[in-house]
């Protein structure tokens, strides 16, 4: 009886330890002794320790992230959110806790970002998400949402990227080749009537030397026109 108490009693120590790690409670002391269930509680101990080690660096990882990082529920509410949300939104992380993510969009994204999250539920998609979300302020930012749908836990864990700077310097690209095609290609095009026109108006009036000219002027026009078409 005594052999048998003592035996039950040690188990049940070990079984306790089970709970009290998943309600992250502080465990048991680390039973003494070299039978087999005195090691199976050190090896639990040192596996405690190691999990908790674990999250410590991924929440450290979460919470010096520059992105903003967010955990969503399926009915479109903040359950989580990181310190970059100040930096991205002008918003504390505590104040989107059970704010709805739509709210947070702008103007006719809203329903793009709706039939994304939907689909999320039901099918993988490896596609980011582009959409607009308003600052604090009103103003808007260029995001670019990856997200992972866990069934287990009925949400999304979602990393929004700021592209705002990307999006402006293809905003600039594209002026920049707009008025390189427009504000060279015509001037260019232009000269190249103009030389049409000299050929055909003075063709016997024009000694070789000219129309050694002429003949330089037309490539490099032609020249210079593939490498803006280019």
């Amino acid at each position: 009886v005594f052999l048998t108490r003592g035996i039950t009693t040690r188990l049940q120590h070990v079984s306790e330890n089970t709970y009290k790690l998943v309600g992250g409670l502080p465990l048991h002391p680390v039973m003494q002794g070299s039978d087999e269930i005195a090691k199976l509680d050190q090896v639990f101990h040192k596996m405690a320790t190691e999990l908790k080690e674990i999250s410590r660096k991924e929440r450290a990882v979460v919470e010096n992230a520059r992105d903003f990082i967010c955990t969503i529920d399926s009915k479109g509410r903040i359950l989580a959110a990181n310190p970059a949300s100040l930096t991205l939104l002008g918003i504390k992380p505590e104040d989107l806790l059970g704010q709805h993510v739509i709210d947070l969009i702008a103007g006719l994204d809203k329903d793009k970002a709706l039939s994304y999250l939907d689909k999320l539920q039901f099918e993988t998609i490896t596609t980011p998400l582009e959409i607009e979300m308003y600052t604090v302020s009103g103003a808007t930012v260029e995001t670019i949402w990856s997200t992972h749908w866990s069934k287990e836990e009925d949400s999304v864990f979602c990393v929004i990227h700021d592209i705002t700077d990307r999006r402006r310097a293809e905003k600039l690209r594209q002026e920049v080749m707009a008025m390189i095609t427009h504000d060279l290609r015509s001037p260019l095009s232009t000269i190249n009537n103009v030389l049409d026109h000299f050929e055909i108006s003075v063709a016997g009036g024009i000694d070789e030397r000219g129309h050694r000219y002429l003949q330089m002027a037309r490539r490099n026009t032609e020249r210079m026109l593939t490498f803006i078409n280019d």
